[in-house]
């Protein structure tokens, strides 16, 4: 019983200490064995805690993976303001690997959050260099257009 209590407890400060929680989510999110979990668990954090975690949340939605849908639900908690505003400066480090890989999956991700962010990022893959990042820019300015 005094293990329980005690077990409990630990569970509590845990809990209520958030930069601990978040640096511990941090890890998960970078372990994939653990990632699952904590996939679930940031989706039950606050709005600050999810903040914290957005640069992670960002790069584990660039590429294909079996969460990614799940990566998406959770950044499309925060708020679209927020997003609008700092989504692009997050991205950026993550574009400068130049596969065609993560503007795919960063264009997926623009079109649920705004048409202009996705139109800017769209166009830039279509003026790459590289032929594979130049036709997903080019998709998804084909796209929008059949729904203009």
């Amino acid at each position: 019983m005094e293990a329980e209590q005690t077990c409990i407890a630990a569970r509590m400060r845990l809990f209520s200490e958030s930069s601990t929680l978040v640096e511990l989510v941090r890890s998960g999110l970078a372990n994939p064995t653990e990632r699952a979990a904590a996939l679930d668990v940031s989706a039950l954090l606050s709005v600050g805690q999810k903040q914290q975690l957005f640069g992670e949340l960002l790069a584990l939605a660039s590429f294909g993976h079996g969460l990614v849908h799940k990566v998406r639900e959770i950044i499309l908690l925060l708020p679209h303001d927020w997003l609008v505003v700092n989504i692009e400066h997050y991205a950026e480090p993550l574009l400068h690997y130049d596969e065609h890989e993560e503007y795919r999956r960063l264009l997926e991700l623009y079109r649920l959050i705004d048409r202009d962010l996705t139109l800017r990022l769209a166009r830039r893959a279509a003026a790459h260099g590289d032929a594979d990042i130049r036709e997903a820019g080019e998709d998804v300015l084909v796209a929008l257009a059949a729904v203009a």
